[in-house]
């Protein structure tokens, strides 16, 4: 039995593992590359480094702060901030590139539009955090999504 002792503890914990599961033939895979996505210089080989590893699908952070008018100012933009083209030439364009590369190589696109905001858009107006504007916030996405500020993003 003491020969034996060490065979049964051996097959008890093999028992015990759980076993490896399948992904699924539909499964998609997301590979998210923040600072690289929005590098006019990098983000193209980036993709075609990331669809080499068989990803289908990039997510990719929208910074209000980063696309925005007066993004440093504490008063906020007099123009309606719903339309996308009322903002200053050249607030879309980096995410104007990304969505055309990603789509030049067949690559779906997860746009994810979050915070930080401008500071003309938060309570303490100076660190794009505390209390943000939800109808500020409300009237940038709608700019975003806007069918005229094609190509970013389309609506779910």
């Amino acid at each position: 039995m003491p020969r034996l002792l060490p065979f049964l503890v051996c097959l008890a914990a093999l028992l015990a593992a759980p076993a490896a599961a399948s992904a699924a033939p539909d499964q998609v895979m997301t590979f998210e590359a923040p600072d690289e996505l929005m590098s006019d210089a990098d983000r193209f080989d980036t993709l075609r480094e990331i669809q080499s590893m068989g990803v289908t699908r990039v997510r990719a952070l929208v910074y209000w702060r980063n696309f925005t008018a007066k993004r440093s100012s504490s008063k906020a933009p007099t123009f309606d901030l719903r339309d996308p083209d009322a903002y200053p030439e050249g607030t879309w364009g980096l995410l104007d590139r990304l969505v055309e590369d990603a789509d030049r190589l067949g690559i779906e696109l997860q746009l994810t539009l979050t915070g930080p905001g401008p500071e003309w858009a938060t309570k303490k107006r100076h660190d794009g955090l505390t209390r943000p504007s939800a109808k500020q916030y409300g009237r940038w996405v709608t700019a975003v999504r806007s069918p005229s500020a094609r190509p970013r993003v389309a609506p779910p």
